[in-house]
């Protein structure tokens, strides 16, 4: 897995669906429709604690910060373009999105000891990843206030409507994202 992340130059940072509701692009800002307030910060502290987790590389994109006026509450963050992940057939990639998965859901569970147990919504479809022009990935990172079975949302990522895996594959995942959620939990058990 290492050197997939490392031949693979991988960064993960937010990234822009063009196609989603809720998002205006005014220059090199992407301008994010949010709920509420409260939930505009949230994403971004999810954010910035999900990256600075220590035991894998992700970068989230900048958040520049909350526009919270009569007519709107948005994030301000930067602007990444790119190719959607939709469709990938590359085993690699889907290994890499699959152990960035585990560790927020490690990172994110209402029951720390029991890797089966409901964890914040991550949303990990691979339309929700980009890959710019020199190969990194971008995650479209989107945050939430509820909670769903982790095994529902990692479903979502090696569905095959969304990636294109032999289903040896994505059985290989399924056991990958078990060991990995175990890793992390232990790792993060010991610091």
């Amino acid at each position: 897995m290492d050197s997939v992340r490392e031949n693979s130059t991988i960064s993960k940072v937010k990234m822009v669906d063009k196609s989603k509701q809720g998002v205006e692009f005014e220059g090199d800002f992407v301008i994010k429709s949010c709920s509420t307030i409260e939930k505009a910060f949230l994403e971004m502290d999810i954010a910035r604690i999900y990256s600075s987790n220590g035991l894998i590389p992700i970068t989230t994109a900048t958040y520049y910060g909350v526009r919270n006026n009569e007519q709107e509450t948005a994030l301000i963050m930067q602007r990444i373009e790119g190719k959607s992940l939709r469709g990938t057939k590359d085993y690699g990639i889907m290994k890499v999105l699959v152990e960035e998965l585990a560790l927020f859901h490690e990172m994110f569970t209402q029951n720390p000891k029991n890797i089966s147990s409901s964890v914040i919504y991550r949303d990990a479809i691979p339309s929700n990843y980009l890959a710019d022009d020199k190969g990194h990935i971008h995650i479209d990172f989107s945050s939430s206030n509820r909670y769903v079975h982790c095994l529902d949302d990692l479903a979502l990522l090696v569905h095959p409507l969304w990636s294109e895996t032999t289903e040896e594959q994505r059985n290989y995942l399924l056991k990958q994202y078990i060991s990995d959620r175990k890793r992390f939990n232990n790792e993060s058990a010991s610091s």
